[in-house]
Order: structure tokens, then C-alpha cells, then sequence
């Protein structure tokens, strides 16, 4: 039983990597990018309720994870889109999966 429980372990920290403690947050924003890049204003308000500065952190985490491409375009005024590389492309149909496990666990099938 003990020679399971370091992957596990390490299982969980690159889970807690990607979703932190604001994993619906981050599922949410994956899920907004899915349909293709997006400025940061029209994420801010597809994301609704989340505050400015928690998506900026959001989109730093999923940058550094590899999962989100911040480009700047030369452009006066600037301008800088987001958008899933492919690893986060990756992610997306397994979050969907996902959420849809747990819509048929708890009766919320849409």
C-alpha cells in the first residue's frame, strides 16, 4: 500500500497545479478559451463575478503551466490576446467529461 502513495502524491500536486484552490474558476476559464483566443476585456466579462485581479492570476497559472498563450501584438494602443496551446486543448475535453459525470451524480443534466 505505501509504494502507491508518492504517485499519488505527486498526482495530486500537478492537479493542484492546474486547479489550485479556485479549480471552477479555472475550469471556467479553460472553457471560455476553448472557443478560440480571447482579449482580456471579453474574458473579464464572460468570467463574470471573478474580481481582475483573481484572473489575472488565473491566466499567469495557466500560462506557466503551459496550458494558456498570452501574445502581444505590436500594435499602438496594445494589444494581447489568450488562447489554449495545445496542452490546454488537451485539457478541455477531459474537464467536460468531467463536469458532465458529476451533472448526472448530482440530477443537473443540461
Amino acid at each position: 500500500m505505501e509504494q502507491n502513495t508518492v504517485p499519488a502524491r505527486a498526482a495530486d500536486e500537478r492537479l493542484d497545479a492546474l486547479l489550485g484552490h479556485r479549480g471552477a474558476a479555472t475550469v471556467s476559464l479553460l472553457f471560455a478559451l476553448s472557443d478560440g483566443a480571447k482579449r482580456f476585456g471579453v474574458l473579464r466579462s464572460q468570467m463574470g463575478r471573478m474580481s481582475q485581479k483573481t484572473l489575472v492570476a488565473e491566466l499567469r497559472a495557466l500560462e506557466q503551466l503551459g496550458a494558456v498563450e498570452r501574445i502581444v501584438f505590436a500594435e499602438i494602443p496594445p494589444r494581447v490576446e489568450y488562447s489554449l496551446t495545445a496542452a490546454g486543448e488537451e485539457l478541455v475535453p477531459l474537464l467536460r467529461a468531467v463536469e458532465t459525470w458529476c451533472a448526472r451524480r448530482t440530477g443537473r443534466m443540461e
